[in-house]
């Protein structure tokens, strides 16, 4: 079970330990079913050193990711790459689906041999857009795929569970790549300067967040003037360029801020803050708690 004192900035066999007993392929890929009506715990801000997927069978859940809310149901599949945040999952009570997490290295060994395969437009537009439409018939594709990958993982006496899981992984990329190029063919997605503009700087800020602190750096990076960045984000999303950065900034403190063996100075100094008094004040105005009652709550757990 994950509790409040579970530090989420984690490689997969460390996500794993922290669940309740998941049959896995290795550490390095584990299928989760997802239910509504389970205990909820206090959701922890995390950073997953692997790729994932969720697929709803029923009821709605909704994803904060990078800073944007993700709202899916059935027929929608949300994909989730390794250097996402992802800032809170929450479900309704009926909600039914699955957790695809596959590790990075496992990601590498079944993509490369088809790399050459795969569409560069349709891998541009799922990190782009990463909440994908299916219809009834990818749906059930790819849930078959899910349901042949659970049994051969629980198989584990089949003498060739490594090859056809492999190959299941295999075929659940290619599935959905051909559910974006069927969608968008061999043409990049078409986005506004707005779109274009809000998908770098959100790239950046994943990069830089805990750095740079102001609008001035993110826009010269996008060679635009602050006053314009700032425009197009409260116009594109609701929430000014200065708004973005700070909810990015508190993320990472919060993740740092679980570390057990970072104390408060140290996140300070890592999130470039002059001092810990500056820090502790940004912390407090942002969450209504000091960062060391914050840090508190999650040692008492």
């Amino acid at each position: 079970m994950i509790t409040m004192k579970d530090t989420l900035d984690l490689g997969l066999d460390e996500f794993i330990n922290l669940l309740l007993p998941q049959e896995t392929f290795g550490n390095e890929l584990v299928v989760i079913e997802m239910k509504g009506d389970v205990p909820k715990a206090p959701f922890q801000p995390m950073r997953l050193n692997a790729h994932s997927m969720i697929l709803p069978l029923q009821g709605e859940i909704e994803v904060v990711m990078d800073y944007v809310s993700y709202s899916f149901q059935k027929n929608m599949l949300l994909e989730m790459h390794i250097e996402n945040i992802i800032d809170n999952i929450t479900f309704s009570e009926d909600f039914k689906g699955f957790h695809i997490i596959i590790s990075q290295d496992l990601l590498l060994e079944i993509v490369t041999p088809i790399t050459h395969l795969l569409s560069d437009s349709a891998e541009y537009a799922k990190r782009a857009y990463p909440l994908n439409q299916l219809n009834e018939e990818e749906t059930d594709t790819i849930l078959g795929i899910v349901h042949r990958i659970q049994k051969y993982i629980t198989d584990k006496e089949h003498r060739y569970r490594s090859l056809i899981i492999r190959n299941d992984l295999s075929n659940l990329m290619l599935e959905l790549d051909n559910g974006v190029w069927k969608k968008r063919g061999e043409e990049y997605p078409e986005i506004t300067h707005s779109e274009n503009v809000s998908l770098r700087f959100r790239k950046l800020l994943s990069r830089y967040a805990k750095k740079e602190h102001e609008v001035s750096f993110y826009a010269s990076q996008l060679n635009i003037t602050a006053d314009h960045l700032s425009k197009i984000m409260r116009t594109y999303s609701g929430r000014s360029a200065i708004k973005w950065i700070n909810h990015a900034l508190i993320t990472e403190a919060r993740l740092l801020l679980r570390k057990p063996d970072m104390n408060i100075q140290q996140v300070s100094e890592t999130l470039n803050f002059s001092d810990q008094s500056v820090f502790g004040k940004f912390f407090k105005k942002h969450t209504g708690e000091s960062p060391s009652q914050y840090k508190n709550i999650f040692r008492s757990c």
